[in-house]
């Protein structure tokens, strides 16, 4: 017999002390709400904050960052890479999904934990070359074909504005395919991350300032780290600890500087 076997008290009700030690620890981390459960790392392919490499692995500014604070935080898990609307809906499912990089936008303001800022950047339309002249506002915007992705930002801000998918919206899952849609003249416009775009751009040897022209920009906006609603306060708390430390010691600004 081992200690795990001694019974404290007699009959059908004993309790043996293994059950009361992990009876104690559960009840330790819900008091201090922290769960046993792994946590789940979800973002999608947006060069340069996330970036697929060509033998899979997975880099960019993002999750370079992201790394950096889990490991500071004491916390583990990797990137999983999925089409935005699919990563999107994970970080809604349950509880303890950290998501990035989310705009922080007023329709998602209650659906999420913001837990860190990673960076700020500008939506932009775009035009190849001088194809549409630079437009006043979004609303100038009606009429013409504009390659979006599902779920991001950008058609989101376009659905708000009144726009249609599958009338002036075309929806799609992939950044690159959309450059490659607006370069054929299959779509009028393309909207997108400025960052996102240059970096396509020259990934596929385009000039991002010659053959994409910003035919409108909205507000500068920022990217987040977000977390599930129900994600254990602690985690957030030592993310956001981990973050003032990477601006403290000039990691934050490195990695702008290498990536952005």
């Amino acid at each position: 017999m081992t200690s795990d076997d001694i019974t404290l008290g007699r009959g059908e009700g004993f309790v043996t002390s293994s059950f009361l030690h992990w009876l104690v620890l559960g009840l330790v981390l819900v008091c201090t709400g922290v769960r046993a459960g792994a946590l789940q790392l979800v973002t999608e392919d947006y060069p340069p904050f996330s970036v697929v490499q060509p033998d899979g692995q997975v880099t960019g500014f993002s999750v370079e960052l992201v790394r950096l604070l889990l490991a500071r935080a004491e916390l583990a898990a990797e990137p999983q890479v999925m089409p935005w609307a699919r990563a999107f809906a994970q970080a809604q499912g349950r509880p303890d999904v950290l998501v990035f990089s989310m705009a922080r936008l007023p329709e998602r303001e209650a659906l999420f934990e913001w837990v860190v800022p990673l960076t700020e950047t500008t939506l932009c339309l775009f035009s190849w070359r001088d194809r549409v002249r630079p437009l006043a506002s979004l609303q100038a915007a009606r009429g013409l074909q504009i390659a979006t992705v599902n779920g991001d930002a950008g058609e989101r801000i376009l659905l708000e504005q009144g726009f249609t998918v599958g009338r002036e919206l075309q929806s799609g899952t992939h950044y690159s395919l959309n450059l490659e849609k607006l370069k054929a003249g299959r779509v009028d416009l393309w909207i997108a991350n400025r960052a996102v775009a240059d970096h396509l751009a020259r990934q596929a040897g385009y000039d991002p300032q010659g053959d994409l022209r910003q035919a409108y920009c909205a507000a500068p906006y920022p990217l987040y780290l977000a977390a599930s609603l129900g994600t254990a306060p602690e985690v957030m708390a030592r993310l956001r600890a981990a973050f003032v430390t990477l601006q403290q010691d000039g990691t934050l600004a490195e990695l702008q500087r290498r990536w952005l």
